[in-house]
């Protein structure tokens, strides 16, 4: 008897939710706002493709990961700590991820700048520098039940 009394209500409780429907805004009522919302969102969290190479067994291995905060200075992106998930052995991964265009164009000098943002190492740093970070992780592997640590190369999406 209550299983039906917890089902009825639920039923009410759904139409209920479909009866008042226009009072909630639609995603294409407002398009705009909605474009805007998931570039905010895309913006913030950083998701990213790793490769990660384990010291500790000696293998790559490859993890999505997001970022958990932005390390900015004069509105250039010069790192990130992220947290990741490998799918492989169930790792579970922070790193340090160093924006490498962001540090170069922050930290080197205005003289070597000019030698190094010239010819093929301008489009390489066009191509790779982007969206391509390096920098070390430390986890914990669930299906080994230990400690991972080592170095992560990958890129994150932004716009």
């Amino acid at each position: 008897m209550m299983l039906r009394l917890v089902v009825v209500c639920g039923l009410l409780w759904g139409m209920a939710q479909v009866v008042f429907a226009e009072e909630a805004p639609a995603v294409v009522n407002d398009a705009p706002a909605t474009v805007t919302t998931v570039q905010a969102v895309v913006n913030a969290l950083g998701p990213g493709f790793d490769e990660l190479y384990n010291f500790t067994d000696g293998e790559w291995r490859e993890g999505v990961s997001a970022s958990l905060f932005n390390i900015k200075s004069r509105k250039l992106h010069l790192a990130s700590i992220r947290l990741g998930y490998s799918h492989q052995d169930e790792l579970v991964y922070n790193s340090l991820r160093l924006d490498l265009p962001g540090l170069s164009q922050r930290f080197i000098p205005d003289q070597i700048k000019g030698v190094a943002t010239t010819g093929y190492l301008k489009t390489l740093w066009a191509g790779v520098g982007k969206y391509g970070s390096v920098g070390p992780f430390v986890g914990y592997g669930f299906d080994d039940d230990a400690v991972a640590w080592g170095l992560t190369l990958g890129g994150q999406v932004s716009f």
